[in-house]
């Protein structure tokens, strides 16, 4: 999600506006999400960047507030 949205989690992690607890429980969320098959076509069909986060992925906040939407 977030190459497809054109969120870099790696800098984020590094900046500090990601902390680690906070992505070991976005990775946890991920999951245990129901959709992940789905989510996976999803991911498949767009671009590096050019995706805007699904409101029904369970870590869409954390997303919005790395790429500055939030």
């Amino acid at each position: 999600m977030g190459v497809a949205t054109g969120v870099d989690l790696a800098a984020a992690s590094e900046t500090g506006d990601l902390t680690q607890e906070a992505w070991a429980d976005a990775v946890q969320a991920c999951r245990a999400c129901g959709w992940t098959e789905g989510c996976d076509c999803w991911l498949a069909a767009r671009q590096a960047g050019s995706a805007e986060v699904l409101q029904a992925c369970p870590n869409a906040a954390m997303f919005r507030r790395l790429k500055g939407a939030d």
